[in-house]
């Protein structure tokens, strides 16, 4: 963020590009051309059209006021320098390790290649209803790279990129809000080093991708209200719209962002045409498409209707519960510490301490029920919020919090407001849905609350204080931890050492420590064990599991297909679809059909190829899965 005069240009050029791919790959798929050449010939117009609007002073920045000398200054100092090093780390952690987050794995990537599979989007019959209800903005921004690449191993990208721009967007928004320079400049590179934002940088999971979007939304839409161009204007509502396609619990966010934009409306009218053009590529970009999908297919515009989990987890009559139940859930998972070994006596006195009315109605009402407040030895970047350093500061800074006798005058009445609206927004989002991981969720609402808990004065801007750069650096240092013993991407040969371990001591927490490093490690490649069975590698195979690690059929990219089918499909209706071979968790089909998986197979007239136990998850035992091949009819 090079001034506070000047675009910021790289989240410039970032949300112009999110917003594009979006908008091509709907086009795309109008035409039936969702493929490697379609993308090609996409991407060439979007930059000769880039080439054609791109006149002088249509941003009025360089790349010059990032002077080299200056950066090595910068990044020399101790937070800056945390910074780069957290950094480092996310991308080594992203380069050697294939993604293996499980709601990627399980749904966000198996949309993409289901859509290229056909050359176009298409409502998918299946059983897993999130393949086709979900937001769908990472998805669309990850197509291309699995277009191009044929794998999954450059997605990480999205996030890394994310982050990086995470500290100046966070500098912008504190300062635009009234924060002094020095806090401000201090909270910029310790916001970044939260935990849910330095797991996320190597990984592959969609919340980050969305906290750049909100922030970047707000502070164009703060320099459009405060005299900017249309361009920042026209970023604002790019920017807002794909941060609801990002997650759908982004959305009360476009209370504060109606705010902010509110007074810059007059800007529309400056370039009609360029601004309608604008609107349509929003829309596009946004969750509106999905939404209409939903309720075409489902009645629904959220999808939950056809999803068990979300009418259980969403229920109105629970709002005050949930509301409750999601502030106990911030503040457990912001305050657990990066290696927590007496998670397992935490869990069991939780279940001691709280009444049972409350764990009934959990039971009946929320995410994991009763075991919604457990924590994990080593916490993931499922299930993380700022983390312990970060809360830890921000408490310091709230009790040692003074009045300001140095602020600037009282702020008017509209900036009152922006300033507050995320906490509504929080509250909406809480009186919603009781899902377990909720720290993590409300990533994107964070940088909006931070105005109001840092100081506008400098009487109480506790980063002047002597101590303040140690406990900064202390927060670090737990961020560089957990990123080095994250189970997602270890920086140590975790695996070995602990197996060494578990030879010589029989532990049973390095048993723990041992299987849930195995579990990660295995989860890419998890199912792909069983089709290299096959005698055809290339042959399309049948899928049936309601919440599954589906990617892994699918490798190597390119070389096969995969095509789901529904329990009560009989022999004809599996060939029709195209299977050759059929995978399938055999306990949970055995639910499904109400049939044994033997009478199963003789009804659509499939053979054992193989069985194996497989571990999905470290917290669940490990299921039994089967590859049947189809005999000639």
């Amino acid at each position: 963020m090079c001034s506070e005069t000047k675009a910021p240009r790289p989240a410039l050029i970032w949300v112009w590009l999110l917003a594009w791919l979006p908008a091509l790959g709907w086009m795309l798929s109008a035409v039936g051309q969702l493929n490697r050449v379609g993308y090609a010939i996409g991407l060439v117009v979007a930059v000769i059209l880039t080439g054609l609007l791109w006149r002088p002073g249509f941003a009025a920045t360089g790349w010059g006021c990032w002077p080299w000398k200056r950066l090595r200054r910068r990044f020399g100092r101790p937070l800056p320098f945390c910074f780069l090093v957290t950094v480092a780390l996310g991308l080594v952690g992203g380069l050697l390790y294939a993604p293996n987050n499980y709601d990627a794995l399980s749904y966000r990537t198996p949309r993409s290649l289901h859509w290229l599979a056909a050359g176009h989007w298409h409502w998918i019959e299946t059983v897993h209803e999130r393949l086709n209800t979900r937001a769908s903005g990472f998805e669309w921004a990850t197509t291309p790279l699995l277009a191009f690449t044929h794998s999954d191993r450059l997605f990480f990208l999205l996030s890394f990129g994310s982050f990086l721009l995470l500290p100046g967007l966070t500098f912008a928004w504190l300062r635009r809000m009234g924060v002094g320079g020095r806090a401000a400049w201090n909270w910029m590179w310790v916001f970044a080093g939260g935990y849910c934002f330095a797991l996320q940088a190597g990984g592959i999971q969609n919340d980050l991708y969305g906290v750049t979007l909100v922030l970047a939304a707000l502070v164009f839409a703060r320099r459009a209200s405060m005299g900017g161009s249309w361009l920042d204007l026209a970023t604002s509502v790019l920017s807002a719209a794909l941060s609801t396609n990002a997650k759908s619990s982004n959305l009360p966010l476009l209370l504060p962002w109606a705010v902010a934009i509110w007074p810059a409306g007059r800007g529309c009218l400056r370039r009609p045409l360029a601004t309608a053009l604008v609107l349509v590529v929003a829309a596009l970009g946004s969750l509106l498409p999905v939404a209409v999908l939903n309720q075409r297919h489902c009645g629904d515009w959220s999808g939950a209707s056809i999803e068990p989990l979300a009418k259980q987890i969403s229920q109105r009559a629970y709002a005050p519960a949930y509301v409750v139940h999601n502030a106990a859930l911030l503040v457990i998972q912001n305050l657990a510490p990066p290696v927590f070994p007496f998670a397992g006596p935490w869990n069991a006195a939780v279940q001691h301490v709280l009444p049972e009315r409350w764990l009934a109605l959990l039971d009946v009402a929320a995410e994991e029920g009763r075991s919604s407040y457990r924590l994990r030895e080593l916490p993931g970047d499922e299930h993380t919020g700022l983390g312990l350093g970060v809360t830890a500061l921000l408490l310091v800074q709230l009790a040692l919090r003074r009045r300001p006798d140095d602020a600037p005058a009282p702020q008017p009445w509209s900036m009152r407001l922006l300033r507050w609206s995320p906490w509504f927004s929080l509250l909406v989002y809480s009186a919603i849905a009781a899902i377990q991981t909720t720290s993590r969720i409300a990533a994107p609402y964070y940088a909006l609350l931070l105005p109001t808990l840092l100081p506008r004065g400098s009487r109480s801007d506790i980063t002047r204080r002597a101590w303040w750069p140690r406990l900064a650096l202390l927060a670090y240092a737990s961020t560089f931890l957990l990123m080095v013993l994250s189970p997602s991407r270890p920086l140590w040969p975790a695996v070995r050492v602990l197996g060494a371990l578990q030879e010589r001591f029989h532990h049973p927490l390095i048993a723990r420590a041992l299987t849930v490093y195995q579990v990660y490690g295995d989860r890419a490649e998890l199912l792909s064990a069983l089709v290299k069975r096959l005698d055809h590698p290339d042959d399309t195979i049948g899928f049936i599991a309601q919440n599954s690690l589906e990617t892994s059929l699918w490798k190597p990219f390119g070389t096969r297909r995969v095509v789901h089918l529904l329990p009560q499909d009989d022999a004809a209706a599996v060939r029709a679809r195209g299977a050759q071979a059929i995978v399938v968790p055999v306990v949970e089909m055995e639910g499904m059909t109400g049939l044994s998986i033997t009478d199963w197979s003789r009804r659509i007239g499939a053979e054992l190829v193989v069985e194996a136990e497989l571990r999905t998850t470290a917290s669940h035992e490990p299921a039994r899965w089967a590859l049947f091949r189809l005999k000639p009819l």
